[in-house]
Parts: C-alpha cells; structure tokens; sequence
C-alpha cells in the first residue's frame, strides 16, 4: 500500500512539473505577444525557457524548440534595428543568438518530423513511394525563418571573421551551408548559385586554417571546388595547408587541378609538377609538360629556364646552357637566369682546370681565365637584380679571388 501510495505520488509530481514547465512556455509565448517588445524582454524570455529544453516532459516537443529559436531570431533582428540606427551593439552577443536560433531550429525541425503510426503501432508508408509517411506542425514555419535568414548568416560569418572569431565564423557559415544545400531550400527554389555556396565553403576554409585545424580547412577548399568556386585563391591556400600537413601526394594533385585552371597565372603549379617527375626521375614527363607550357607562352623565362634544369639534372650542365641563355634571351632581368647561365661558365672554368692539371700556371689561366671573366658577367648581373641571393655571392667571391679582384672582394664582404 505504501509503495503505491509513493508511486502515485511520483506520478503527480511528473504530472504537475509537466504542467509547470507547459506554463512557462505558455507564459513566454505571452509576454513576447507584443511587437514593441525590446530585446531585453526577449532575452529574458529565453532565459525563462531555456529550463524548458531540458526538461523532460518539454525537451522532446518540436514546439518548445520552435519557439526558442523564434525568440534568439528575434533577438537578433532586434539588435540588428539597434545597429543600423547608429547605436552600438555587441556583434558577437548578436551573432551568436543568431547561430543559436538555427540550432534551436534544427532541432526543432528532427523533432517535428513524427511518423504517422497504424493502430498496431507499425509505421505508416506511403503506398507509391513505399516511404515512411510523416506529420508536422511547425516545419513549414520553421524552413520558412531558417531560408528568410540565410544571408545574414554569410553576412555574420564575415564580420565574425574580421574581428578575430575564426570559430564562430565558421559556425554562422556552416548553418549558411546546411540551410544553402537543404531539401527544403530546394522545395521551397530557394537555393544559391552553386559558385556562392562554394564562396562560402570557402570562407569557412579560411576560417579553419586560421584555427590551424588543416584538414577541415582542406575539405572546405575542395568542398568549395566542387560547387564551382575555383578562384586562384582557393587552390593557392589549400596548397598552403597541405603544405603544414606534410601531405606532398594531394599537393601534387591539387597543384595539377590548380594547373588546368590557372597555369597561366602562376607557374608555381608547374613547378610542383615538375619537381614531382624529378623526384621520380621521369625526365621525359617533366620535359613533354614543359614544352606544352613553352608552347603556349613562347616568352615566358622562367620555362625555358625549368626545362634547363630538367636537361642538367638528366644530362649535364653543358647541354642545359642553351636553355639558361635562351631563358634571358626572353627577360633580361631574369636574375634566376642570370645566375645559371654565370654558373654554368663558372663549372667549364672547373672543368677546364681539373682537366688541364698538366699545363704550367700561365697557360691554364690564359685558358681558363676568360672563361671565368664570362661567368662573371652574367653573376654580377644576377647580383645586381637580387643582391641577397647567397649562391650568386660565393661564387663571386671565388672569381675574384682566383682572378685578383681583390677590391671587388672586399666589396662584397662588406
């Protein structure tokens, strides 16, 4: 008897906390009746309900949700008057009762998604679609704030950005995202270009590299790709952050992608695919890359002067020297062209010594003298255009020396 006794009273207590807790969000709903309401009322109004979605007679109603991102929305847009009047407002206070109201809202949404049940308590289904049949009450209201306010989440994402808040910023750019690609974005014809959505998987991109977490930040690039969004920008700081990653195969990749796009505006992409057949010594690849690359930009400097590399690391020096020369051929203040070409008469100076060990003091320098006076040439030029370039100094350094230039020496040790 007493344990009855107890059993019913457990049960009247759940029963009047569930009636407490239905009168608080009626209670809320009532005092935010008024549209004159200030945003200080609303949040008072929240902090009232926030007991609500824990509760667990409350907690699993699609409507208390509802009703508390209806209230954070409001907040938002209240501040948001506040702002464009003049007056200051906290724009991080704002944006997060912005964020909040679309999780509010998302769980709103999976709550008021109830299937329809037979008498036997087994799910309806659809007879043509064979698909579980579902009732709401509040979805359409809820799609219908969530889409009214997508651009304010992009816009948020961007001052959440400016000021620092990498996270937050990703945040209001991820519920951007999830609202962008929804079903009933694409019910309701609601969706962004695909190239926008891409812009904003982008931002977020640079939001997680800024909070150093690299492989998000590479999945939001690559995201951002495929929704069309292939500015230079996105390859190049996706390169970035593989690069921190120590991740050469996707570097390789994203670089060849970058290529196709943008090979004509960087040639840092077909220098990473290069090095790569260098690295596998594919010679014959890396030289064929090139020539198509020579083939469409005739002029270009730095891809006569690639291709030279590519002969010397195969050959030798001495047949890659055409291709130095033809390099400042093109662009005379090529100073990396400049450098290989002296270099490459400073090594026939080597050469020449090493192999002439027999001749007397006078002759090999008569020999091997100008040779250096070419190399020369061509380093002073280079150093000239970069004068913080070390290997063009110590091979400076050794001409003057074996040529006396002791003046021009102690000039450049200065």
């Amino acid at each position: 008897m007493r344990y009855r006794l107890y059993f019913f009273s457990l049960i009247s207590a759940f029963s009047l906390s569930m009636v407490a807790q239905q009168q608080v969000i009626d209670g809320v709903k009532r005092s935010i009746s008024d549209l004159s309401a200030s945003a200080a009322t609303y949040k008072s109004a929240l902090t009232r309900l926030k007991p609500a979605l824990s509760h667990e007679s409350t907690k699993e109603k699609a409507e208390t949700w509802w009703l508390a991102g209806k209230i954070a929305f409001d907040i938002y847009d209240k501040m948001q008057h506040t702002k464009a009047v003049g007056n200051k407002v906290d724009e991080k206070e704002m944006a997060t009762y912005l964020t909040q109201g679309y999780n509010y809202c998302k769980t709103a949404l999976r709550l008021d998604s109830v299937p329809e049940l037979n008498h036997d308590g087994s799910p309806k289904v659809d007879r043509k679609t064979r698909r579980p049949l579902v009732k709401t009450k509040y979805s359409a209201d809820i799609t219908a704030k969530l889409l009214e306010n997508l651009q304010h989440f992009a816009s948020v994402g961007g001052e959440l950005y400016n000021s620092g808040n990498w996270n937050d910023a990703w945040n209001a750019w991820e519920a951007y995202h999830e609202i962008a690609i929804s079903a009933y974005a694409r019910e309701k014809k609601k969706v962004p270009a695909d190239t926008l959505v891409g812009k904003m998987r982008f931002y977020q991109g640079l939001a997680a590299f800024q909070s150093t977490d690299y492989l998000l930040a590479h999945q939001c690039f690559s995201d951002a790709r495929i929704y069309g969004y292939r500015q230079k920008a996105v390859f190049d700081n996706d390169l970035n952050v593989l690069v921190r990653m120590g991740d050469t195969t996707e570097v390789v990749n994203v670089a060849r992608e970058a290529y196709q796009v943008h090979g004509a505006a960087d040639i840092q992409y077909l220098r990473i695919l290069i090095n790569d057949h260098l690295n596998k010594l594919q010679y014959k690849d890396a030289t064929s890359l090139l020539d198509q690359a020579i083939k469409k930009d005739p002029t270009n400097a730095e891809y006569y002067n690639l291709k030279g590399v590519i002969i010397e690391q195969e050959k030798d020096f001495e047949a890659a020297l055409p291709l130095y020369l033809k390099a400042i051929e093109a662009d005379p203040y090529y100073a990396v062209g400049q450098y290989d070409v002296g270099r490459c008469y400073y090594l026939r100076a080597l050469e020449l010594i090493k192999n002439n060990s027999n001749l007397s003091r006078g002759t090999l320098n008569d020999k091997v003298n100008p040779v250096f006076q070419q190399a020369l040439f061509y380093l002073e030029n280079a150093y000239e255009l970069n004068t913080n370039d070390p290997d063009v100094i110590k091979i400076l350094k050794d001409i003057y020396y074996r040529l006396g230039m002791g003046e021009q020496l102690q000039e450049l040790e200065r």
